[in-house]
């Protein structure tokens, strides 16, 4: 019957053409038609014949052993393909003694399914769990010596800096480069792939930025700037690419960040690095005044007091929006300024 079925499928658009052939036209392309199928059949039977021969085999091996398979980044081909392969797997490793561990975006995965047969998110939350016998979700911070909980990412961006041959020379660990980027790298949670995203735009910003280097000499507004520029240019370039200090939108930026009010609560406000960079982006900008009508006077003076301090000590307080676009420019292959 699938014979049949796939040769009337085949014969239609066939058929169309053919009728104005004669009859031995005729015959050979029904000849030629049923040879196909007998072929597409027998691929069928054969492939069958091996998954199941390769079934045969892993329920042997696996008498004295088990064996445990490692499925990583599913989460990043295409989605029809990314189900296809947890469908085949199941079908094809699903033997006692076989155990398949998937590491990968279960998000996105799910994302997957929905794309792929229209369900809403919990539709594809049931049908994973055909293929899923036991979830276990890597944590997003970890206990330091000092009991202090610290962002996975934070710590893998450090540990790549450390060995990166063009940033380790830099001593990150001096002042307040490193608990800078760890704050921009933790604000917007980045998964340690985009960590890593990160850090290879700065060794490259290191390598192109001539004079313009980030330093690692204390406090400096400038480079607090300019890796703020390398940042927008790694993950936000529709905002600061073909853009000038003047016609960068500053509220867009906050927004990336998902930044909304500061932190203080008391005139004892100390702000941090990323908090004064937002001010000093902002505090001036006739849109953005309704974060500063929020605080308390006390709060909003102290916040303005460091500022003041870091940008006339730096010279930047005029230009500091160019800072931020020539850093993000300088990533850009044939850029002139």
């Amino acid at each position: 019957s699938l014979k049949a079925g796939v040769s009337w499928v085949l014969r239609q658009d066939f058929e169309k053409i053919a009728d104005d052939f004669d009859e031995d036209i005729q015959a050979v392309s029904d000849d030629v038609i049923n040879k196909s199928i007998e072929s597409l059949l027998a691929d069928h039977v054969k492939a069958e014949e091996s998954i199941a021969t390769l079934r045969q085999a892993l329920v042997e091996l696996t008498k004295d052993q088990h064996i445990i398979l490692f499925v990583d980044e599913l989460d990043r081909c295409r989605p029809d393909f990314a189900i296809s392969m947890l469908e085949s797997i199941k079908h094809v490793f699903g033997v006692e003694g076989v155990q398949i561990v998937l590491v990968t975006n279960i998000d996105q995965l799910k994302s997957s399914i929905s794309h792929c047969y229209g369900m809403d998110d919990e539709g594809a939350k049931r049908y994973l769990d055909k293929f899923v016998g036991f979830a276990l979700t890597l944590p997003s911070s970890y206990q330091a010596p000092s009991n202090e909980f610290n962002g996975i990412s934070g710590k893998h961006f450090a540990d790549l800096i450390a060995a990166n041959e063009t940033l380790s020379v830099l001593n990150w660990h001096h002042g307040f480069i490193d608990t800078y980027c760890i704050e921009l790298v933790e604000r917007n949670s980045l998964s340690l792939r985009e960590v890593e995203t990160f850090v290879k735009y700065l060794s490259i910003y290191q390598v192109l930025a001539a004079s313009n280097k980030v330093q690692s000499l204390g406090a400096d507004t400038r480079t607090m700037l300019r890796l703020l520029g390398v940042y927008l240019a790694c993950f936000h370039q529709n905002l600061i690419f073909n853009k000038t200090e003047n016609t960068v939108d500053r509220l867009k930026i906050l927004k990336a960040f998902n930044f909304e009010s500061f932190s203080g609560k008391d005139e004892y406000y100390s702000p941090s690095n990323l908090e004064i960079v937002f001010a000093a982006l902002t505090y001036d900008h006739p849109q953005a005044q309704f974060i500063y009508d929020k605080m308390e006077d006390k709060v909003k003076e102290a916040l303005m007091r460091t500022v003041g301090q870091y940008f006339r000590a730096s010279g930047t307080s005029t230009n500091f929006m160019k800072l931020i676009v020539d850093s993000a420019n300088s990533l850009r292959l044939g850029h002139v300024r």
